[in-house]
């Protein structure tokens, strides 16, 4: 996934140099499968216990939770701590929950890599077989004929179909094989989630059912994983790379699987040999992160960790040394481990517990506030108005954030106006969007409302609240947060209030931001930095910073008056 929200930001940011009023779509095919919010088939719960019970005082946790939350670059949303088989700690921030699901992206890939696991375990596969006589025995036009299930596994099949491609082709296995090599199968490790895809079509193809059904049987079931979910591809394939939704309860048991070596509440699920195969680093990687790769999972052998991991930071971590399992869903700016969530967690569960570690204390700060003050002024100047945009580049704007429109390859249409409304203290803020749509967002001033919106054809639940709240320099304004719960990304929207009584500026943010594109291209190939390399030539690295955070991050002049009032 991580290769496709690149890609596609990256037709985005150089469309920067040349005059853009609009956005267009990022590719013609349909939306990605997406499933029903609000889970409805609870999971069977872990065992929970006091930390001091297995021998870590609950401080030293705490400890490790806030220098996370001290840390700018970390926005981390659940967390959760394993040993012994038992939950010892739990963690949400506001407006979070344990129970959502979680959209895992790449955290995906290990799952695939347990399946074909057990199917080598059963005797139907071997890791030197060869994957396109497997998918594709009758077809004689590949050219890649040679690349092997451990070529897969290994990210090293230099396959230069990837994800950027998928959206445009609906013969994801025949144009996988049909495209040409950039390297010789085996030579070296690049990062490509349609390796992952391919090792979903074996598994479909050799065990006869869905990965879906496959895992459900032989995984997901014996974890007591009721409740989760695989995205489709258009062949009907589930998106081994990226699709997977399930709660953080259940990537715990994920977790658990490995730190006892396949097996789980008493009963082996894998076999040993593979686990440690797995996780362990069967090719070295290209990143300075401290991380090689296994089979389809990344290992830091030097303090024998293992990890599933998924862009923005959703994460599966086995620090086998100390027993603990922990897990975390963040909103932070890295597609690997750039993150300093893996460095702190590291000094603190990777070789002991250092039960004399000088307890970090809570973060001093107030994210709640309201300047009760500004009530009669939002009153005044937002109840019931409507406002409408100035500036042309809102047609590039929505209350959809650009990241999960690249992640759900959605084109939205433009905001072409914003109306705010009260009615028995509930407040509402409706945006129209292109020619005939409306999304409307419900908010309070308190810990937010928790609600299911539709967006350009997916269900996202979210939760919203409001904040009154002053600038630096004494500019009022309403601050909306949009949380959208299953994923990585928020988006903020600071409706700054003029001194002239028609006007408003909407100052637009989201997170994940502009960072994560950088450390995207980072990853890319010599050939996609090269293309970014020719086009950019001409303009300066600010320059294009600069157009990046417009983009992201557009302030945009409102006006209550209609747009006919205005030609008057």
């Amino acid at each position: 996934m991580a290769i496709n929200v690149s890609f596609t930001l990256l037709k985005l940011f150089l469309s920067l140099t040349k005059t853009k009023e609009t956005t267009k779509p990022a590719f013609l095919n349909e939306l990605p499968q997406k499933p029903e919010v609000l889970t409805k088939n609870p999971s069977v719960k872990l065992e929970r216990c006091n930390p001091e019970e297995v021998g870590i005082k609950k401080e030293y946790i705490e400890s490790f939770v806030h220098e996370i939350e001290s840390d700018s670059s970390v926005l981390m949303n659940r967390f959760m701590l394993v040993k012994d088989n038992k939950v010892i700690y739990e963690y949400a921030k506001h407006p979070y929950d344990l129970s959502t699901w979680n959209a895992s992206f790449s955290l995906t890939k290990t799952t695939i890599g347990l399946a074909i696991g057990m199917l080598i375990e059963d005797g139907l596969l071997s890791l030197d077989d060869n994957a396109y006589k497997i998918l594709l025995p009758k077809s004689s036009s590949s050219a890649n004929k040679n690349i092997t299930v451990r070529n897969l596994l290994t990210m090293s099949t230099g396959c230069r179909f990837n994800e950027a491609y998928t959206a445009a082709s609906k013969k994801w296995v025949d144009d996988f094989f049909n495209t040409s090599n950039k390297f010789k199968p085996g030579k070296e490790f690049e990062y490509n989630s349609l390796n992952t895809y391919i090792l979903s079509a074996i598994v479909k193809k050799i065990s006869g059912k869905s990965v879906s059904e496959f895992l459900k049987e032989r995984l997901f079931d014996p974890l007591g994983i009721k409740d989760f979910f695989y995205s489709l591809s258009p062949e009907g394939i589930e998106e081994g790379g990226w699709g997977l939704y399930i709660t953080p309860e259940d990537m715990c048991k994920l977790g658990i699987l490995f730190v006892n070596n396949g097996v789980y509440n008493g009963k082996r699920i894998i076999n040993e040999e593979w686990i440690n195969e797995m996780s362990h680093a069967q090719i070295k990687t290209k990143h300075n992160y401290g991380y090689d790769y296994g089979y389809q999972m990344w290992a830091n052998d030097k303090h024998n960790i293992c990890c599933y991991n998924g862009m923005f930071d959703q994460d599966i971590i086995i620090f086998r040394n100390t027993g603990i399992v922990a897990i975390w869903c963040c909103s932070n700016c890295d597609a690997f481990h750039s993150s300093n969530i893996f460095r702190i967690s590291e000094s603190y569960f990777a070789d002991e517990i250092k039960q004399n570690h000088r307890y970090i204390p809570a973060p001093n700060f107030n994210d709640i506030y309201n300047d009760e003050s500004l009530f009669p002024l939002y009153q005044k100047r937002l109840k019931g108005v409507t406002y409408y945009p100035v500036n042309k580049n809102a047609l590039s704007t929505s209350l959809l954030p650009l990241m999960l429109q690249t992640t759900m390859n959605t084109y939205a249409e433009g905001l072409n106006s914003i109306r705010f409304e009260e009615k028995d203290n509930e407040y509402s803020c409706t945006f129209k969007e292109g020619k005939d749509k409306e999304f409307t967002i419900k908010y309070n001033f308190d810990k937010g409302v928790r609600q299911v919106i539709n967006l350009y054809g997916n269900v996202y639940e979210v939760s919203v609240d409001a904040k009154l709240r002053r600038t630096d320099d004494d500019t009022p304004y309403l601050l909306l947060r949009v949380y959208f719960l299953e994923f990585a990304t928020r988006r903020y929207i600071k409706i700054l209030l003029t001194r002239k009584k028609s006007e408003c500026f909407l100052k637009l943010s989201e997170y994940p931001s502009t960072e994560v594109v950088w450390k995207l291209l980072e990853v890319q190939d010599q050939q996609t930095k090269k293309l970014v390399k020719n086009a950019t030539a001409l303009i300066s690295e600010d320059v294009i910073m600069m157009r990046i955070n417009n983009l992201l991050n557009p302030k945009l002049l409102f006006t209550s008056k209609k747009p006919e009032e205005k030609q008057k």
